[in-house]
């Protein structure tokens, strides 16, 4: 099994540090601007070389945990369009704000982008 966690957060890393330590192979998709120089990435890359683009980590991983931020919402969704999600477990993780009507969430959007994978939403922040 592989994981693979789309987001520069720090859930994304914390997740990420506790999943490796119980010997599951995590690969991290990023967005291109991403900075790998913190510290704490910077050792993540350096021991695991597991740093990739969103594509990347969709098609190597088998679970698929969003922890990113809101504005790379778009990059990420033009990565699964991208790629093959026959099968996946996507868990969405993402903390959104809702402004508009509830049809427009991410969960919402995943569900058309990526029809024949598994969809869960992880945290409930509807108020």
């Amino acid at each position: 099994m592989k994981l693979g966690i789309l987001g520069g957060t720090s859930l994304a890393k914390a997740l990420g540090k506790k999943f490796i330590n119980a010997g599951i192979s995590v690969a991290f998709g990023v967005h291109p601007d991403f900075d790998v120089e913190e510290v704490e990435w910077k050792m993540l890359n350096r021991l695991h070389h597991r740093i990739c683009p969103f594509e990347s980590a969709i098609i190597q991983a088998d679970i698929i945990l969003i922890c990113s931020e809101n504005e790379h919402l778009q990059a990420i969704w033009r990565a699964f369009k991208n790629t093959d999600t026959a099968d996946k477990l996507i868990i969405d993780c993402t903390n959104t704000t809702y402004t508009t009507k509830i049809n427009h969430s991410p969960t919402k959007i995943l569900k058309r982008i990526a029809p024949e994978a598994h969809l869960f939403k992880a945290f409930n922040n509807l108020w």
